[in-house]
């Protein structure tokens, strides 16, 4: 800290030589210090160590997820629909059971789709399993990280692999059966067939910015898939797709086929139809609800959106 002094000089000492009054010398001026204010202190604090995480392996024996949120309820007297959510993504029926998977490897089953066995995971890992379908005596489930995994049983899954497209972090979304062939479909566009659900073909794509296929399904003799910004297209075969076409612009996340028509639904309470998977309606809101998912029985279409919202 600095300091300012100020001082006054004497220009005489004592009486002076002439006669006159002797000169006395006036008293110092105190000495005046004015602080400069305080620089501020500044710290500057080390950089923080990074804190280094090692996660746990996700094993087995992991709490399993609870199945209250896989639903059961009737379309008419006879048909039952069995819908998953919150962590529960896709629900199939086959060999008299019901599978359900869902996030974090787990899978379950159900003989009356309203007591489900305790949740087993289908292989050390994080998958979230996307979808599921049977046929053939088996369970095919696709999901992220391009996994697949076959079963007989839906209890114990001894076929998982990865379908290499341009990155292990992508996701096969949807799976359906048709022609004598299982196709999925997933991110960037990429489609993928087998016949046995363990063998799989070389991944290919429809070359459009930034496309992501959700869902599939076989009707009327064809494949229709749909996916982000309204887009959808057909194949007879599952390998030579149209070029995709645009119904809006909306998210479509499921599509299903029963009485002779493709009816798909999606975000912003957003629902269209089809005869022929390639001419759609005009699309129409059903509340403001996101719906995520549709299934046909009995004459009736039913849709289970957010918020256990049904239609």
């Amino acid at each position: 800290m600095k300091k300012i002094a100020l001082f006054c000089m004497l220009l005489g000492m004592g009486f002076s030589c002439s006669g006159d009054d002797p000169i006395v010398p006036e008293p110092d001026e105190p000495e005046i210090i004015i602080p400069e204010p305080d620089e501020p202190e500044i710290i500057i604090p080390e950089p923080d160590e990074p804190e280094t995480t090692v996660p746990e392996p996700d094993v087995p024996t992991g709490t399993p997820p609870s199945t209250e949120f896989i639903y059961k309820f009737n379309i008419g007297d006879n048909i039952m629909a069995i819908v998953g959510s919150n962590v529960w993504y896709s629900v199939a029926y086959g060999n008299g059971k019901y599978v359900a998977v869902g996030g974090y490897e787990w899978a379950t089953t159900s003989t009356d789709g309203a007591t489900w066995t305790e949740p087993v995971k289908i292989k050390e890992g994080n998958t979230w399993w996307n979808g599921i379908v049977y046929e053939g005596g088996k369970f095919v489930a696709v999901g992220q990280g391009v996994w697949t995994a076959t079963s007989t049983d839906g209890t114990t899954w001894p076929t998982s692999k990865q379908i290499m497209c341009d990155g292990w972090s992508r996701s096969w979304n949807g799976i359906a059966y048709g022609g004598g062939k299982f196709v999925a479909v997933g991110d960037k566009g990429y489609t993928t067939t087998s016949m046995d659900g363990v063998a799989w073909s070389t991944p290919v794509t429809i070359e459009i910015e930034d496309i992501l296929w959700n869902d599939i399904v076989y009707g009327n003799g064809k494949f229709v898939m749909v996916g982000n910004s309204g887009y959808t297209a057909t194949s007879t075969d599952g390998t030579t797709w149209t070029e995709p076409v645009r119904v809006g612009t909306n998210v479509w996340n499921s599509i299903v086929y029963g009485n002779g028509k493709f009816v798909m639904v999606g975000n912003s309470g957003y629902t269209a139809t089809s005869t022929d998977g390639t001419t759609w309606t005009e699309p129409v809101r059903v509340g403001t609800n996101v719906w995520n998912s549709i299934v046909y029985g009995n004459g009736k279409f039913v849709m289970v959106g957010n918020s256990g919202y049904t239609a």
